[in-house]
């Protein structure tokens, strides 16, 4: 009988340390390194009043500040996760002028486990003044995002042609600082919960499909824009104070077609 007891014992001992060995384990880190990149709105198309017409816009760069990322995310196994970053050190404006060139936002480490879902906040800040901005009076002091491109007329008229305008117009969408995007991370191949392993490195690839924003805009609604200056000076400035109802409908695709996909 004391021997079956000091086995009995022996075998609950292994268990404890087995499950604490499990528990420990969901504690493990794992590096997420997190980056961006945007979809040049390039596609075939037809022409006429009606049709979509986002590959007519040429995306130059995008400039983007960002004061802090807050970070959700709920386990199947051990704990839900959830982060905010310090503005005071996680400041940064970025550029991005390659579509196929990802710029580096940030890494993290989260604890390894298969994730529900994540999701994450982003806040805006304000960008650095340029010499288009200035040039066009726009309040960079409110402005979290600029995209800057060019759009290829498709109607003209003989007032274009004597002004010296050019075939294309540039056009600057500026977005508001005071703009929260959420986004909701999915995994490479499909919509499915999210593994995340000790031992591997990851990246979580923000994706504005500037393709998909763009092309909810026909050529009515772009030609008859406001347009700012003169001659081959004209550009079209897209805002919270200009061309509002053409801002709103960017912004609210921009938010709705992001998307971090994480491999």
């Amino acid at each position: 009988m004391t021997r079956y007891k000091i086995k009995l014992a022996v075998f609950f001992f292994v268990l404890s340390i087995t499950g604490c060995t499990k528990k420990d384990e969901l504690k493990l880190p794992v590096t997420i390194h997190f980056k961006i990149e945007f979809r040049q709105p390039v596609a075939q198309w037809q022409y006429g009043q009606n049709q979509s017409i986002s590959e007519l816009f040429t995306v130059e760069a995008c400039h983007i500040g960002i004061r802090g990322i807050r970070l959700e995310g709920k386990r199947e196994a051990g704990g839900d996760v959830f982060f905010e970053t310090d503005p005071r050190i996680t400041q940064m404006n970025l550029i991005l002028t390659d579509p196929m060139d990802p710029v580096s936002i940030i890494s993290f480490d989260i604890p390894q486990g298969i994730y529900d879902y994540m999701k994450c906040d982003i806040f805006l800040s304000n960008i650095p003044s340029d010499e288009l901005i200035r040039a066009y009076n726009i309040d960079y002091e409110k402005t979290g995002i600029i995209i800057k491109g060019k759009y290829e007329k498709v109607y003209w008229t003989d007032d274009d042609f004597d002004s010296g305008l050019n075939y294309s117009i540039p056009f600057i969408l500026a977005i508001e600082n005071t703009e929260i995007f959420n986004i909701s991370f999915s995994p490479l191949y499909d919509k499915g919960k999210i593994a995340i392993e000790h031992g591997k490195e990851y990246i979580a690839l923000l994706f504005l499909d500037l393709y998909h924003v763009f092309k909810s805009i026909s050529t009515q609604t772009i030609e008859n824009a406001e347009v700012s200056g003169n001659g081959p000076d004209q550009i079209i400035i897209i805002s919270g104070e200009k061309n509002k109802n053409l801002y709103e409908n960017l912004l609210f695709r921009l938010a709705q077609s992001s998307t971090v996909i994480i491999y």
